[in-house]
């Protein structure tokens, strides 16, 4: 009895053990939750995700855990996972405010995770440095500013640090202080700014046990080519992509023989491609995107884990190579393994046989931008668990059915377009029954310039998560589809360049997320909806039929429009102004009418209104955001003076306001307010007055226009500070020519349509049909990147530069109606280029010069008004007494005969004068003795003076 007494005693004592052990477990330490609760009032909760952040248990608030022992807070856990981590961004489930320090009070804390909140108020909290038994860390993308403080060395026990994706954060140069932290297993520190460092691979090189190592973005210049011994050989994950080390890949890393993931891609590695990369055994994935690389490609034979292999603008060398070299590199093993292969951008050649059917289990196929050609071959279509296929912008040829398309039952994204032969000719077409149901579920379908119509597709309808659809150039004249309103994942549509009729709906709300619509270079007529889907940004419905501007009551993100090139009328409605995003507009080539708004956009940096009838003055809001980059307003009814309020767009690079009605003289102020000025078209106005001498002070001018107005005075004489004149134009030659802007530009006679591509080419000078008067200033010659120069009708007198054959460039010159004397430059007949020449209505005279590409320019119309001209191609030969400009031959053949003349005359002189000494010596003796004294003198004379030179 006392025995069982005794055990029910035990039993109860032990209950109560276990009782307070579990009331223990979920207490909450007071000082530590007031903490906490202090934490929530210094931040904005737009989510309500702290919501169960109330009451005494704290450690059963979200995000929270305490130690089951001590009951302290041990994990702090508040990442916002509303989105996943490659959108880097935030959303409305993102925490904002204050991270204070009262969180120092969780002195136990062995973790920590505030990863995707919006804590842009906040440098780096310092005082995170002072959880010394914290073993993870990150604050990826929490928009911290400042510096990464050396302090966090003090954190020996961390494993896992996190700091990618800040911006605005640095981090101490060569981070000498990640060198203690030698628990540290997993590191990511992409897009901090590292600028500077130079030992930073020295000091990890000190962390034995680091397993993954991030650093993208980081702009690093630096690193070393060799290690004189390598610890850290454990890394499994190295990626050090998109730096500028414009150096070898340094021989360290293939020592480093247990990496599964490698990424060099876009850090600027040049020379040859490494052939010990074999060595990497384990690698499962390899990434060596956007860097010159060159010679053999090495052996990956032995790379038999590869499934990710991604070679991106990689080989771009000069070279081409055969696609065949890089398959037989690689194992059937591997290719069989092989699940991810981008090979775009780069200089492939050769045809798509006998490696492809090895890949059965490939995902991604991502081939672009290369060069490779031929039928596209069966063994594409049998790649059943192929999601991603991207063919585009080769040579492939090949016509493709239903039958094909159906094996790809896994497939989200087909990209075919771009493959169109030298002449436009479609090679590329797909033809389907029009009952066809494919299985696959499409998100993206890329077909620009495939032969896909005349009918729109009718399978395509039940493709409704369709994401991004480019049906480009594909020759459909058809209805716009309704059914096609209803894609309500539609992020991205192309369907210009095809001859699409039809009226838009009313209302296009149903495309929840569409961001890009471009509808330009069709037959659309109809209306225009007057509210737009909130995540529209751009809208491109130019060149079509419609007949009247939208009143846009709607559109929060709007910020690209095009419609030009329709039939609109009516005037440019106020309600624009209420487009607060908006950036880029425009209206050109339509009927419109009426006044430019008056009112201030704060980001606006493109208008072009040109064509039109719009009439009135230039608004005085116009550059109140001083944002704007390009002004057209060409072509239309404008009046006043040269806008004043343009002297505040200080950004301004585009300016044409020809063909209106504007008057007055050009301010001073342009040269100097304006000094990125690109093109400036003054054209076909009233302009008045003399050209301001400071205007060339616009050193990036590459388009000067003013012709047709009223201008007077001299040239201005310093030409050559336009230095963007004075420099050679390149085909990669981008310089500040925004992508938007066009030109109509009377050029070698006719009006030329100059594109952005080609107008970056562009150098040209037209100041035809003014008062100017004067000469040409000798600094013209200076302008070596001319295109075009053009200064008829005018009142220019003197004579043509001698040396405006230095002008390489210059395809069209026109000198004509002025009053220009002297002879022709020789040096026109250097100039290459040159296809149109206007010298008529002169006073020149003499022989036109020939040779080179002269001898093309055959046209008496060149000259004509030139009464004292002479010699091909005019009827007029340059007889003896005309006052003739000679060939470089002739003037050869002259000149070698004054030379004959010269030696005659001169050697006849010498004759003569040494018989006359000769005669008076022999017959006048008191001469003869003075002479031999005289030789006598000086004889002894020399003699003495040598002597004493050799003693």
């Amino acid at each position: 009895m006392e025995h069982r007494i005794e055990m029910h005693l035990f039993l109860k004592f032990v209950l109560l053990i276990l009782f307070l052990q579990a009331v223990s477990v979920h207490s909450c330490i007071k000082h530590e939750r007031e903490a906490l609760i202090e934490f929530k009032d210094g931040v904005n909760d737009p989510g309500s995700r702290l919501a169960s952040w109330k009451g005494h248990e704290c450690c059963e608030w979200t995000g929270i855990r305490c130690c089951n022992k001590t009951g302290h807070v041990i994990r702090f856990d508040l990442r916002n996972s509303g989105f996943p981590d490659e959108y880097f961004s935030w959303n409305n489930y993102s925490l904002m405010g204050k991270i204070k320090p009262s969180l120092l009070v969780l002195s136990e804390l062995t973790y920590i995770d505030l990863s995707f909140n919006n804590f842009t108020e906040n440098k780096f909290p310092k005082f995170f440095s002072s959880f010394r038994k914290l073993e993870y860390l990150n604050l990826s993308v929490t928009g911290l500013s400042g510096t990464v403080p050396g302090l966090l060395s003090n954190l020996s026990s961390l494993q896992y640090l996190d700091l990618s994706n800040n911006d605005e954060l640095m981090a101490d140069a060569d981070v000498w202080w990640l060198s203690r932290l030698t628990s540290l297993r997993h590191l990511d520190m992409s897009r901090i700014d590292l600028q500077g460092s130079i030992n930073w691979v020295q000091s990890l090189n000190k962390l034995p046990s680091l397993e993954v190592l991030l650093l993208d973005s980081n702009n690093l210049n630096h690193i070393p080519q060799s290690l004189p011994h390598v610890n850290f050989t454990s890394l499994k994950v190295l990626r050090l992509s998109n730096q500028d080390f414009n150096t070898t890949i340094p021989s360290w890393i293939f020592v480093l023989h247990d990496l599964t993931d490698l990424n060099l891609g876009e850090s600027n590695f040049v020379g040859f491609f490494p052939a010990v990369l074999g060595n990497l055994t384990f690698l499962s994935n390899l990434v060596l995107d956007n860097n010159l690389l060159f010679g053999k490609i090495p052996s990956l034979y032995n790379l038999t884990k590869l499934t990710y292999l991604s070679m991106s603008g990689t080989f771009l060398s000069e070279k081409y190579i055969n696609i065949i070299e890089l398959a037989s590199s690689i194992s059937p093993k591997t290719w069989r393994r092989m699940e991810e292969l981008v090979l775009s951008d780069n200089n492939f050649i050769g045809k798509l046989t006998g490696w492809i059917p090895m890949m059965s289990n490939l995902k991604y196929l991502d081939l672009s931008f290369t060069y490779l050609s031929g039928i596209i071959p069966d063994d594409i279509w049998n790649l059943t668990n192929i999601i991603e296929l991207d063919l585009s912008f080769n040579c492939f040829t090949g016509s493709l059915n239903d039958t094909y398309l159906d094996r790809l039952t896994r497939l989200q994204k087909l990209s075919l377009g771009g493959n169109v032969m030298n002449l436009g000719n479609y090679t590329i077409s797909i033809v389907t029954e029009s009952n066809w149901q494919p299985s696959f579920h499409l998100q993206s379908l890329q077909l620009y310039s495939c032969q896909l119509g005349p009918k729109f597709p009718t399978w395509l309808q039940n493709q409704v998560k369709i994401g991004t659809l480019y049906l480009t150039d594909t020759e459909i004249n058809d209805v716009l589809p309704k059914w096609l309103w209803n894609f309500t994942f539609l992020n991205d549509l192309d369907l210009s360049y095809n001859k699409i009729n039809g009226e838009l709906p009313r209302n296009l709300k149903n495309l929840t997320n569409i961001q890009y619509m471009y509808l330009n270079n069709n037959l659309l007529s109809g209306k225009i909806p007057s509210s737009f889907p909130d995540y529209l940004e751009e809208i491109n419905l130019s060149d079509n039929r419609f007949e009247q501007l939208p009143k846009i009551v709607e559109a929060p993100n709007l910020g690209w429009i095009s419609f030009s090139n329709n039939s609109m009328s009516g005037s440019i409605e106020s309600s624009l102004c209420g487009i607060s995003s908006l950036y880029y507009i425009d209206l050109s080539r339509n009927n419109l009418s009426g006044f430019l708004p008056n009112c201030s956009i704060n980001y606006l940096t493109g208008i072009n209104v040109a064509n039109n009838n719009l009439s009135g003055t230039v608004p005085s809001t116009l550059c109140s955001s001083n944002s704007l980059y390009m002004l057209q307003l060409n072509s239309n009814n404008l009046t006043g003076e040269f806008p004043t309020n343009l002297q505040f767009c200080s950004r301004l690079e585009f300016l044409d306001i020809g063909e209106n009605n504007f008057h007055g003289e050009v301010p001073k102020w342009v040269g100097e307010n304006l000094p990125g000025l690109v093109l400036l078209r003054l054209r076909s106005n009233l302009f008045s007055g003399k050209i301001p001498l400071n205007i060339t002070l616009l050193h990036k001018l590459r388009v000067l226009d003013l012709a047709n107005n009223y201008f007077s005075g001299q040239l201005p004489m310093t030409l050559d500070k336009l230095t963007t004149m004075a420099t050679m134009a390149s085909s990669d030659d981008s310089g500040e020519i925004f992508e938007g802007w066009s030109l109509s530009e009377t050029i070698k006679g006719i009006d030329i349509e100059y594109a952005y591509e080609s107008l970056r080419l562009l150098r040209s000078i037209d100041l035809s049909n003014n008062n100017l008067e004067g000469e040409i200033p000798e600094s013209v010659v200076s302008l070596i990147g001319l295109v075009n120069l053009n200064l008829s009708n005018n009142h220019l007198i003197g004579k043509i530069p001698t040396e405006i054959g230095r002008i390489r460039s210059l395809e069209s010159l026109d000198l004509h109606k002025n009053n220009f004397s002297g002879t022709i430059p020789e040096s026109l007949s250097t100039l290459n280029c040159l296809e149109v020449l206007n010298l008529s209505y002169n006073n020149l005279s003499g022989r036109i010069p020939t040779g080179n590409q002269l001898q093309t320019l055959d046209d008496p119309s060149i000259y004509i008004g030139n009464v004292h001209l002479c010699g091909p191609p005019l009827k007029k030969s340059c007889s003896s007494n005309t006052t003739s400009f000679d060939s470089p031959d002739s003037l050869k053949h002259a000149n070698d005969k004054d030379k004959l003349w010269l030696y005659l005359f001169t050697e006849f002189g010498f004759v003569t004068g040494f018989l006359l000494l000769f005669f008076i010596l022999v017959f006048k003796i008191s001469w003869r003795c003075a002479y031999f004294k005289i030789v006598d003198e000086v004889l002894d004379k020399l003699y003495v003076w040598a002597v004493g030179s050799i003693l």
